[in-house]
């Protein structure tokens, strides 16, 4: 019982796959407070809540770690990449095997597009779509022994939102997605980024979003800066 609990636990985990200061910009910058159309490289943590109860109850401080890129490629268009860990790590009490310990690791990696179409505006619609790649490593052990697998598959995310300029330094972006990730389940989340300038070059996130229809929420921040 345990060790099918372990094995399909994991597919759950995976699929679950920032006071700004004044800013005196020169006359050669754009002062936008938008991320989208910069170049820009980011890197977060957040606190996530899978919504399944023996994931959730194995560890209660689950983190997850994000690295992306954005490149702007057009006026209108911009080409992302993004890195994802997160891991789950615990002790708990089986019925019929008695104390076990697991581990879950998954990783994520892709590459995304994202059109928006005013940009520099104080509104700028957007839509997104990005395919990755997923994996997952899974250590169980108990007393008669233990269980190691790796599962990985493709899968997809789609969406879109709307780009809100509230001051010179400040942006907020809500959005709404869909995600298929094959193996590792499918669903629908809505969320939002703020982000504040702190000057011409680095950036402060705040990111939350949480799933519809079903438990499950993700909230961090992050740091970024534009070359």
């Amino acid at each position: 019982m345990g060790k099918v609990v372990a094995a399909g636990v994991v597919l759950v985990f995976i699929a679950g796959c920032h006071g700004p200061l004044s800013l005196q910009w020169t006359d050669a910058e754009e002062a936008t407070a938008g991320v989208l159309g910069q170049r820009y490289a980011r890197a977060g943590v957040s606190q996530v809540k899978t919504g399944n109860p023996v994931l959730d109850d194995l560890d209660d401080f689950i983190t997850a770690l994000d690295m992306s890129l954005n490149f702007p490629v057009a006026e209108t268009v911009d080409l992302q990449v993004f890195l994802g860990n997160r891991e789950v790590s615990g002790q708990a009490v089986d019925s019929w095997y008695g104390p076990y310990s697991m581990v879950v690791e998954g990783w994520d990696v892709g590459l995304g597009i994202v059109g928006h179409s005013r940009p520099g505006k104080t509104v700028d619609p957007y839509l997104f779509l990005a395919g990755q790649y997923l994996s997952a490593d899974v250590t169980y052990l108990d007393g008669y022994g233990g269980v190691f697998f790796d599962d990985e598959d493709f899968g997809v995310v789609a969406g879109g939102g709307v780009q809100l300029q509230l001051n010179r330094d400040t942006s907020l972006a809500p959005y709404i997605k869909y995600y298929d990730n094959g193996l590792f389940g499918e669903g629908a989340k809505a969320g939002g980024r703020l982000d504040v300038w702190l000057d011409r070059t680095f950036f402060w996130e705040v990111i939350g979003e949480t799933k519809i229809s079903e438990d499950g929420y993700e909230f961090g921040t992050g740091l970024g800066f534009r070359f």
